[in-house]
């Protein structure tokens, strides 16, 4: 059981990454606002908090708009990534960090991440059938290619069932798929691909989604996947716009790595962290210390320097802030339902679509680091 707020912890409030695909609309407003609300009800009474967010810059529909525009991925994202730091403060949406997943920090965090798992033993490679371009030669991940959700039966794309159940659906999955560049049906061929061993966690889910606050809907839906048969997480993708699949030290110190990216439901939760080491680093760890919200009680470690009550926003705006060296690597935690069952001040708003990444998917993440779990979602 948590405490009430007010903690002696310093807590985090996020909200769900806006894709840097496009224009933002009044419907991101839902999500930005009540987290903006809910950060400043917890530091009315006397909570320290960030509240931090980021622009999710990876993944197939950035490559395919990027594509169709005739630039590279990376400009095209960071100018609607400017776009959403200017806009927010014209809400009165003012995050405490704003950064995103393709600046430094986030890409040391997320391989250091994948480098724990690997440590771990909770990464495993696996023959999958991926959908492939005859024409284009080449692989069809995620939004390159549609088709039918073998679930529900409605279209969808190669990564989610966005139209119909809006399950996640891993690579090989989709039905009568369809190449998005060429507009041919897609074949199936064989690869070798990267998985976090999900199955390490159901004993540990199923105590983290009863200790878990937030909406009914947040700790009920994911109980069927939990409590079913729970599938490995696809973590690498066949593409060149991402962050590189760390291997290990020794491929990336000599650069024979393998040639894959991770998905971009790796790299995105954690700008979170990313975003509130940044703030850390700013604020400096005596006003605000970063790892006594993700790491300390995960690790059962404590941090030189303290929470300190009263780090309030400073800016009116969002701020990137600077970029700063990797995090030490944490020890790996338990998988197990008892190991430091004890998160952080750990706060999610986020949009009913992504309910599954943020409860099963990310706990996991951060178990198999060795880092807090949420406490509310």
């Amino acid at each position: 059981m948590h405490e009430q707020f007010p903690t002696d912890e310093p807590a985090v409030v996020t909200c769900g990454l806006p894709y840097a695909n496009g224009d933002l609309h009044v419907g991101h407003l839902r999500t930005y606002v009540g987290g903006d609300a809910l950060s400043r009800a917890l530091e009315r009474v006397g909570q320290d908090v960030a509240f931090v967010c980021g622009s999710d810059m990876h993944g197939t529909p950035i490559a395919v708009n990027a594509a169709e525009a005739g630039v590279d991925p990376e400009p095209y994202a960071l100018e609607y990534h400017e776009q959403y730091r200017e806009t927010f403060p014209k809400f009165n949406v003012e995050f405490d960090s704003y950064g995103h997943t393709h600046d430094e920090t986030n890409t040391e965090l997320t391989r250091e991440f994948v480098r724990s798992w690997i440590d771990g033993d909770h990464v495993v490679e696996k023959e999958i059938e991926v959908a492939w371009d005859a024409a284009a030669d080449q692989p069809l991940p995620d939004r390159f290619v549609e088709g039918t959700c073998p679930y529900c039966g409605e279209a969808a794309r190669g990564d989610e069932c966005d139209e119909g159940c809006q399950r996640h659906l891993e690579p090989g999955e989709i039905e009568e798929p369809v190449s998005t560049i060429t507009g041919n049906p897609a074949e199936y061929r064989t690869r070798p691909h990267k998985f976090l061993r999900l199955s390490d966690f159901q004993e540990y889910l199923a105590g983290f989604i009863d200790r878990l606050e937030g909406t009914a809907n947040a700790k009920n839906q994911p109980r069927e996947w939990i409590e079913g048969d729970l599938q490995d997480l696809c973590i690498t993708r066949d593409m060149d716009w991402g962050i590189d699949y760390p291997g290990d030290a020794a491929d990336d110190a000599d650069g024979t790595g393998e040639d894959l990216v991770l998905y971009v439901w790796v790299d995105a939760p954690v700008e979170y962290v990313a975003a509130t080491k940044q703030y850390s680093e700013r604020v400096g760890a005596d006003a605000y210390d970063w790892e006594a919200v993700w790491k300390d009680r995960g690790t059962g470690e404590q941090s030189d320097g303290g929470s300190a009550s009263g780090a309030s926003r400073t800016s009116s705006g969002a701020d990137t802030g600077p970029d700063g060296d990797s995090a030490s690597g944490a020890g790996r935690a338990s998988s197990g339902a008892d190991a430091g069952s004890e998160g952080g001040e750990i706060l999610h708003v986020i949009g009913h679509d992504i309910i599954q990444h943020h409860t099963v998917f990310w706990p996991s993440m951060l178990r198999a680091a060795g880092y807090n779990e949420p406490r509310a979602v």
